[in-house]
């Protein structure tokens, strides 16, 4: 058992007073939370902006494939995905493949990158829409739709479970919709062949 006199007692409000770290820490946390959350959109806000201003048609073209057939773009885009990320695996068993797996997981990293960047614009299109906006024409309607889309899977994003799934199926969608613009595989052609 410890003596008395080595037990130091205090109040909670005077260690709160001493010990003032934790919640300076927390309120950087919470900064440093927010600004990277703003800055993530922000970063997706400008390259979505500056694709579609830089090839209009092309990404009207990607965007028109996501929200016209959803189900296929999401589809292709796991197919697209999957090719990339198996096709590393399969050459890395071969051995000498395994000189090629970085670039296979590079490419499986940029198509998700690609992929989240139209997908977003393609949400803030939908939304813009669903608010009454026609499609955008010029730069300033597809950077407000970037914005629009980039802000509103961030806030989605969030959620907890049901945010990363959300991610991840615009993710796929937007693969999707590249992966169809490019390659127009049969698999997800419209239609009987």
């Amino acid at each position: 058992m410890v003596p008395g006199s080595r037990i130091d007692r205090r109040d909670i409000e005077e260690w709160e007073q001493r010990r003032p770290f934790p919640a300076a820490m927390r309120d950087r946390a919470v900064g440093s939370f927010f600004g990277s959350f703003l800055m993530g959109i922000l970063v997706v806000t400008i390259v979505a902006a500056v694709v579609a201003a830089l090839a209009p048609q092309t990404v009207a073209h990607l965007r028109a494939r996501i929200l016209d057939h959803p189900g296929r773009a999401i589809m292709a885009g796991f197919v697209g995905q999957s090719v990339l990320i198996g096709g590393g695996i399969l050459f890395a068993m071969t051995v000498i493949g395994i000189l090629l797996l970085p670039a296979a997981m590079l490419a499986a990293g940029l198509a998700g990158l690609a992929g989240y960047v139209i997908g977003a614009y393609a949400l803030g299109v939908a939304i813009l829409r669903a608010s009454g906006r026609r499609l955008p024409e010029d730069t300033g309607d597809r950077a407000l739709a970037a914005g629009v889309g980039a802000l509103a899977a961030g806030i989605v994003g969030l959620i907890p479970l049901l945010g990363w799934i959300f991610i991840l199926v615009l993710t796929l969608a937007g693969i999707g919709a590249i992966v169809l613009q490019l390659f127009q595989p049969r698999l997800f052609a419209g239609g009987a062949a």
